[in-house]
């Protein structure tokens, strides 16, 4: 959101030329003649390099909003530091030069303390403007990418639908076990059955299950409540018994949901007028992953 140069106050994040920037100090400076600044001590994020920029006080600043969040550290590899959020179980991967000095304290399992630079609830846009909880923010080229929360905006709301799929996962599990189904790291699998299901062998062994089963909600409804529903966990957990019997009566660590974005010709799009700047894209029904690559 763009703010007057003199509002900025320490602890302000900043966006500036694609970077984001935590402010030291600010102070308005206001001279006998001339044009009164705001002169601002910045560090950048991503390096810890510090800065220092003058505005004039009525200049337009990009303020950026970040959100402190509990994470589990999980593991390293060539993409970064991996972290699970406590609450939503989604797993983020932070680049090595964000975590920097900070890499040789880290721990498995440990909880720390991330700042996330998104969460600002979009209420509605307009070609040329996206208006959020905070302000208007604006932007020659806007992408839709909703998903199944497109049905919670006025505008798009017959678009998609939203249809929920659960998932569990189990503890860790021996390599035995895994040598036996012939399940390598990184390996996806399905059948033919008509209730969709799909699981995967995780970084830690686990696996991870889900399928459909929870039913639509009136109104495409999407609540948190949605997420978790314990006849479809329990069908779920049996499912992966009758799959692989060979994995015997394994504790379930973690259960989770939400909603997918289902077009109605089961088709996912991507759109693009350039007479408003507006592109839309989705209705992956759960293959977005893939599908977006």
């Amino acid at each position: 959101m763009r703010v007057i140069a003199s509002s900025i106050r320490k602890g302000n994040i900043i966006e500036q030329d694609g970077k984001l920037y935590v402010v030291l100090t600010a102070e308005n400076i206001h001279p006998g003649k001339g044009t009164p600044v705001s002169q601002i001590e910045m560090r950048r994020i991503s390096d810890g390099v510090k800065i220092s920029e003058r505005f004039k006080t009525t200049d337009q600043v990009e303020r950026a909003f970040v959100e402190d969040r509990q994470f589990n550290y999980l593991y390293e590899d060539s993409d970064g530091f991996h972290f699970m959020n406590n609450e939503t179980y989604d797993q983020i991967a932070v680049p090595k030069d964000v975590i920097g000095s900070a890499a040789p304290y880290l721990q498995e399992n440990m909880t720390v303390t991330l700042s996330i630079h998104e969460g600002t609830a979009v209420t509605g846009w307009e070609p040329g403007r996206v208006h959020t909880e905070h302000g208007a923010v604006r932007a020659e080229r806007i992408v839709l990418a909703t998903e199944a929360y497109t049905a919670r905006f006025r505008a798009t709301r017959r678009r998609i639908l939203p249809l929920y799929s659960l998932m569990v996962a189990t503890e860790p599990l021996p390599a035995a076990f895994f040598d036996e189904i012939g399940l390598p790291h990184g390996r996806t699998f399905s059948d033919g059955r008509h209730l969709l299901i799909y699981g995967q062998r995780t970084a830690d062994d686990r696996i991870a299950f889900g399928g459909r089963g929870a039913r639509y909600h009136l109104g495409s409804a999407i609540r948190p409540e949605y997420d978790r529903v314990a006849r479809v966990f329990a069908h779920l957990r049996e499912a992966l018994r009758e799959l692989f019997p060979a994995i015997g009566d394994p504790a379930i660590t973690h259960t989770w949901g939400g909603p997918i974005g289902v077009p109605r010709d089961w088709h996912a799009s991507v759109a693009f007028d350039p007479a408003t700047g507006i592109a839309a894209a989705g209705g992956y029904v759960g293959d977005g992953l893939s599908t977006t690559h």
